[in-house]
């Protein structure tokens, strides 16, 4: 192998590992988007749960 055999080898393997890099990052962005929106979905339902609660126990207090 040549210098310049060696060099287009480098350069080759640096685009390919980066595009590789790039995959990977795009899909775990695109996971941990997913989970992040479950997440808030889940919190809405737990507060939607407390206040429901909360109505429940009020309601008792005044007696209704």
């Amino acid at each position: 192998m040549n210098k310049e055999n060696v060099k287009q080898f480098f350069k080759t393997a640096l685009r390919i590992s980066w595009k590789a890099f790039l995959f990977v990052f795009i899909i775990s962005l695109k996971a941990h988007a997913k989970r992040s929106k479950q997440y808030c979905k889940d919190l809405d339902k737990t507060r939607e749960d407390l206040i429901l609660e909360n109505k429940h126990d009020i309601a008792d207090e005044v007696g209704m």
